[in-house]
């Protein structure tokens, strides 16, 4: 986000005052975390972007009995970026308009977000989910047999057995189509 503002925001503030503004923003990212979810599991480009180029896997959660998903906020997509007196406004609504606002370009994501804003006293930044939520795992089109091996590894290190799928690359389309597995 810093980068963001550096590029594009720079330009709406005081000059006299852009270091004070640059401490409201590097404190209000030191207590940031983000966990970003998706409705979408077979888009080509989230798993160009986001797994590193269909060699990684997608993770499926049950969201509706876990309290943790309750506390995710969808993304609003806009053709502008939000206007934000970052000076004045809350620390709740600056999350909102920074962090919760993207490009209408990307509103195929239908993305998810879980903001922690107290973050910086955490001492493990990780966060760990009860094995119960995992529900599947979708393997890339492009991930390797020793990535799956490791994966599994890891899988069953954990005693998690979610259902298993494989994204393939449709040979007529340009689409992904997800298909059951019972062995990786």
């Amino acid at each position: 986000m810093t980068e963001f503002i550096r590029k594009k925001k720079w330009k709406q503030f005081d000059p006299n005052n852009r270091a004070g503004y640059w401490n409201i923003v590097n404190q209000r990212e030191a207590n940031i975390r983000m966990f970003c979810l998706s409705a979408v599991n077979a888009d080509i480009l989230m798993w160009s972007h986001y797994a590193q180029n269909h060699h990684g896997i997608c993770l499926g959660f049950d969201i509706g009995s876990n309290p943790f998903f309750e506390k995710t906020t969808r993304v609003r997509y806009a053709n502008k970026y939000p206007r934000v007196d970052y000076y004045r406004v809350s620390d709740q609504k600056y999350y909102e308009y920074s962090l919760l606002t993207k490009s209408d370009r990307w509103k195929y994501e239908k993305e998810w977000r879980f903001l922690w804003t107290n973050a910086a006293g955490l001492k493990d930044p990780v966060h760990h989910f009860d094995a119960l939520f995992l529900k599947t795992v979708i393997f890339g089109c492009q991930t390797t047999d020793s990535e799956k091996a490791l994966i599994m590894e890891w899988l069953s290190a954990g005693g998690l057995r979610p259902t298993l799928y494989y994204a393939h690359s449709s040979e007529t389309e340009y689409e992904l189509n997800i298909v059951h597995s019972t062995k990786a």
